[in-house]
């Protein structure tokens, strides 16, 4: 496949699903950085 010519990119790429504790942390960072750059749009 030529996934670069589709813009598509692989971050990361596991084997095995990392703790429970671990995916929580990850998805609350991801909320809180997409709220911030949301708020950020609307101050613009």
């Amino acid at each position: 496949m030529e996934l670069d010519k589709a813009g598509i990119h692989v971050a990361e790429y596991l084997t095995e699903l990392p703790p429970r504790e671990l995916l929580q942390e990850k998805l609350r960072a991801a909320i809180a950085h997409a709220r911030a750059r949301l708020a950020e749009a609307e101050l613009r």
